[in-house]
């Protein structure tokens, strides 16, 4: 197997950025300038507390642009994460599957440390009272964080590293939905030690021979 030293990349939907002409540029200020303040407001008030009306008095924007550019505030809250979020997470290649999953789950957890955390801990729990912010969640953030684990779950078994009869899914599940909980209901920091032990735990199960 090639030990060396690589790097992979998840790529994860955000919102396209606008150039051109003078008056593309005043529509992209606008526009990252309600994504700043949907973001923010998102940190300290919660989906709870987040409108589009209170958005658009607190950027400067109208409603009717706002609502030009996104749909709902479920949309519009999504957005914001993704904005922040970076587009590809940068992981350093370990010349094994195994490792690179550990890598992977520490880059996402680095990655949610701080502001972006907490804005995606409030869409998960403002989300249960709120199908559609649900939806996007799962679709635009949650899926392709999966699909990312998949592909690497899936070449691990191809390497023999990962036993053949795998649950991909269910393995999946080990892996993010204790993550997502932390976020939802803040029972702890999703930090570089928990994640290693999360990986330890589920590494154990995967392995071939168990």
């Amino acid at each position: 197997m090639n030990t060396e030293t690589q790097q992979s990349t998840e790529t994860v939907p955000g919102a396209e950025r606008s150039s051109g002409g003078p008056g593309r540029r005043r529509d992209e200020a606008t526009r990252q300038k309600i994504l700043q303040v949907a973001f923010d407001t998102l940190r300290t008030d919660g989906l709870r507390g987040f409108t589009i009306e209170g958005v658009a008095l607190r950027s400067g924007a109208g409603k009717t642009t706002i609502y030009r550019w996104w749909p709902s505030k479920a949309a519009l809250a999504v957005d914001a994460f993704l904005d922040r979020f970076p587009a590809e997470i940068q992981c350093r290649g370990t010349g094994s599957v195994i490792g690179d999953l550990r890598e992977h789950m520490r880059a996402l957890a680095d990655n949610l440390a701080g502001d972006n955390g907490r804005v995606l801990g409030a869409i998960l729990s403002g989300g249960r009272d709120d199908p559609e912010t649900l939806q996007l969640y799962r679709e635009r953030i949650l899926m392709p964080w999966r699909e990312r684990g998949r592909r690497l779950l899936q070449r691990g078994i191809e390497a023999g590293e990962i036993r053949a009869d795998l649950a991909v899914d269910a393995a999946l599940d080990a892996l993010f939905m204790p993550l997502v909980v932390r976020l939802s209901i803040k029972v702890g920091k999703c930090d570089s030690e928990w994640v290693d032990s999360l990986c330890d735990t589920v590494v154990r199960g995967i392995r071939p021979g168990h």
